[in-house]
């Protein structure tokens, strides 16, 4: 056998032993209805389709008869079609993290996995054709026979309009070039305008399905309905009729979130009805724009038919002009006006008057008589009383674990890593870039922070050596005092993960106040707060995690203990001092990232999972060094295709 051909055939072989990891369970029987079914790593199933395997051959008939799936916390990338009632899917540990079920069809491309609209065991393997998705490529499809499902702490998600994966890639994705023609490859932004096609996040066909605290994330078409459903504090994402469909539903205090694009700014439609009865009502909803995206004004709805009813009761707009002055427009050449479209008492978030003196005729009530029990004919789901709240990062259970002040730092100009205290580390490389830690008394906006010196952040080099790691052990979020080293021009904050990509960002900010600006951390890992240009002065970094009994360390270690090279400010002296955990700053061996002192296959595994934004892979700092064969400090495909190459020369 030929190199080239050694090396392909352990890339394929790379890329299914990464999915028969997550995707081949020792399979266990469920003796009976009416019990609970654990998935994840420990569970007794390794995924979610082959827990809804054990629990259709149960066959749960009543309510009494209720199957619980238990899921633990992680990344589950599976195409899932349910016709089996009475299940109910729930997060076995919220404090621990989320529990994302996700796929990655869009319309308008073509998989080898996917044979008569759905994906396929035999022909992802086969490889020898190529199919077209159904249902709009949805991630979950509830069929008909899953009536009374019930999901609770659970993320729906369509991958396609936000990142690609290397499952996606290995599947073979091509444009048909019937809708669109954009190559899709890994690391290519599938956020923008032009990547955007039709992906569903979720399906749902079964009479009285409810769910509770659970959210639902794509960009076009993310939520379908055709049947009764009950959605309560929970959270919808999208931009182009991201909700739409048929049925009565009820959405009882969710927030509807235009996800927004990152090219440009283009206005959205929360709602494409089209066949209902009562319709859609919206009950006490916030309207929400995604942070760091570009958006324009967008609209409550237009109409998939005439026959569309919508109804939005006291929503809350997050700023007046995130719905336009008309409201709704049209669609395929039906007016809004020939459908039965309402609003009242809508107000901003700060409890503010909007002005709908420009809406469409007929759209906005005086009065309104309507309730929730009406809309739900009889019904009353499971979740009707729950209490909840409509999170935000700011109050989701989180807790402050850590602190990182300025101001408690040695002044001077930092060459080598810097541990603060367990949660926190400068990161700074001599070869590289430097971090300065000098005077620059300021208070913030808001009074809540004082500070004497500043953390210079910014520059050329390497992000990872010129950034302040955070070690997080659960989701949460970090409150950063920062501003704008020049008072004229804006600046852009990232948080990068361990393959640097970019999972949060905040852009505007300030050069005159000292404002907090706060990014999400989505999981436990390492995190690297940057700038993406030069020119960020960091004072205070507060890091807020969910709930749990770990304690990260608050206090900061003695300065006499850390790893860094300082040169004070004030004086010509340079102390090195040596710390008792110093980061890791060499390859101790080049494709090694499971630092086991051996590159095999599982190596490889580690770095496409990474790569993939697997959260649930761990990597630690050192596996992340040695994983970066290339030498570019982003864990990416090139660096597995170098691991392949290597374990190739051993073995040929």
């Amino acid at each position: 056998m030929n190199k080239t051909k050694a090396i392909s055939k352990l890339l394929s072989t790379a890329v299914g032993c990464m999915l028969t990891i997550t995707t081949l369970p020792i399979i266990p029987t469920v003796s009976a209805a009416g019990t609970t079914i654990t998935v994840g790593k420990n569970g007794m199933y390794q995924t979610v389709g082959d827990a809804v395997k054990a629990a259709a051959a149960a066959n749960p008939v009543s309510e009494s008869d209720r199957i619980t799936i238990a899921i633990q916390p992680g990344t589950y990338r599976e195409q899932l079609l349910i016709n089996t009632p009475y299940l109910t899917f729930s997060n076995s540990d919220p404090g621990s993290g989320d529990v994302v079920l996700t796929w990655y069809y869009g319309i308008g491309y073509q998989y080898y996995s996917c044979s008569n609209g759905y994906y396929n065991a035999g022909a992802a393997a086969a490889k020898s054709a190529k199919g077209t998705p159904d249902r709009w490529g949805t991630a979950v499809r509830l069929q008909s026979g899953a009536k009374n499902f019930h999901a609770e702490n659970i993320v729906f998600e369509n991958s396609f309009n936000r990142y690609v994966t290397a499952e996606e890639v290995a599947d073979g994705v091509q444009a048909t070039g019937e809708t669109i023609t954009v190559q899709r490859y890994q690391g290519m932004d599938a956020k923008t305008k032009t990547a955007t096609e039709r992906a569903a996040a979720l399906c749902v066909e079964a009479d009285q399905c409810e769910f509770y605290n659970c959210e639902f994330v794509s960009s076009q078409d993310t939520l379908y309905t055709a049947s009764s459903a009950y959605f309560r504090c929970c959270k919808i994402q999208g931009n182009t009729d991201y909700i739409f469909g048929s049925g009565d539903v009820v959405f009882d205090e969710c927030e509807l979130c235009f996800g927004g694009y990152s090219d440009k700014g283009v206005g959205g439609y929360i709602t494409a009805a089209r066949q209902q009865d009562k319709g859609y009502l919206f009950w006490n909803c916030n309207i929400t724009a995604a942070p760091n995206m570009k958006a324009a004004s967008g609209y409550f709805g237009r109409p998939w038919r005439d026959t569309a009813k919508v109804l939005f009761y006291q929503a809350k707009l997050q700023y007046e002009n995130i719905i336009t002055g008309a409201g709704w427009t049209s669609m395929s050449g039906v007016e809004p006006t020939q459908a039965t479209f309402r609003e009242y008492g809508t107000k901003t978030a700060a409890g503010g008057g909007v002005n709908t003196g420009s809406r469409v005729w007929g759209t906005v009530l005086n009065s309104c008589n309507a309730t929730r029990e009406s809309y739900l004919n009889g019904w009353t789901p499971h979740y009707f009383n729950v209490t909840g709240t409509i999170s935000s990062p700011s109050d989701s259970g989180t807790q402050l674990k850590a602190t990182l002040e300025a101001d408690k730092l040695p002044s001077g100009t930092y060459a080598n890593d810097y541990t603060y205290n367990s949660a926190f580390t400068i990161r700074a490389n001599n070869a590289d870039s430097v971090i300065t830690v000098d005077n620059g008394a300021k208070s913030s906006s808001d009074a809540a922070v004082s500070s004497t010196q500043r953390i210079k952040l910014g520059g050329a080099g390497d992000v990872f050596n010129r950034s302040i790691q955070i070690s997080a052990l659960n989701k949460g979020f970090v409150r950063v005092y920062a501003m704008s080293s020049n008072s004229e021009t804006t600046r852009t904050m990232q948080l990068l993960n361990n393959a640097g990509k970019v999972v949060d960002a905040v852009d505007g900010v300030s050069g005159v106040d000292m404002n907090a600006y706060e990014l999400e951390i989505p999981s436990a890992g390492y995190y690297y707060l940057a700038s993406a240009a030069s020119g960020i002065n960091v004072y205070n970094i507060m890091l807020y995690q969910n709930g749990g009994d770990e304690e990260l360390d608050i206090d900061p270690i003695d300065p006499s203990l850390t790893s860094a090279s300082t040169t004070t400010t004030t004086t010509t002296t340079t102390t090195t001092t040596t710390s008792t955990t110093p980061q890791p700053t060499t390859m101790t061996l080049k494709g090694d990232a499971t630092c086991d002192n051996i590159v095999d296959i599982s190596d490889a595994i580690l770095i496409a999972r990474i790569a993939a934004e697997d959260v649930s892979a761990v990597i630690t700092p050192q596996g992340r060094i040695n994983g970066n064969c290339d030498g570019d400090a982003k864990l990416t495909a090139s660096d597995v295709t170098t691991i392949i190459r290597m374990i190739a020369q051993l073995i040929t």
